[in-house]
């Protein structure tokens, strides 16, 4: 349908969510999961640090500080939907 447009990140295209639950329910699923974000948020820091230290000579400090904060920041945030999508009961319709 084409006035149904969905944006497909980490699930393959035609997941419901119930179906993404029942598959990160799994432990080991779970925990990869974990440690991808975990390497994706800490590979884009480390990038971001990079480019503020190149090009960014007055505003260093202030830039990494806001670097370090907004990158953990929105990885505890995406840890805790991981972590809470892993313990959400599959919804059976």
């Amino acid at each position: 349908d084409p006035t149904e447009r969905e944006l497909h990140v980490w699930t393959p295209p035609g997941w419901s969510h119930a179906e993404f639950t029942s598959w990160l329910a799994q432990p080991c699923r779970a925990i990869l999961m974990i440690l991808s974000v975990i390497s994706v948020f800490y590979h884009a820091a480390l990038g971001v640090q990079v480019i503020i230290e190149d090009y960014c000579h007055k505003l260093r400090i202030p830039l990494l500080l806001l670097n370090k904060t907004a990158h953990i920041l929105l990885g505890a945030m995406t840890l805790l939907a991981v972590i809470s999508l892993h313990f959400q009961p599959a919804v059976v319709l």
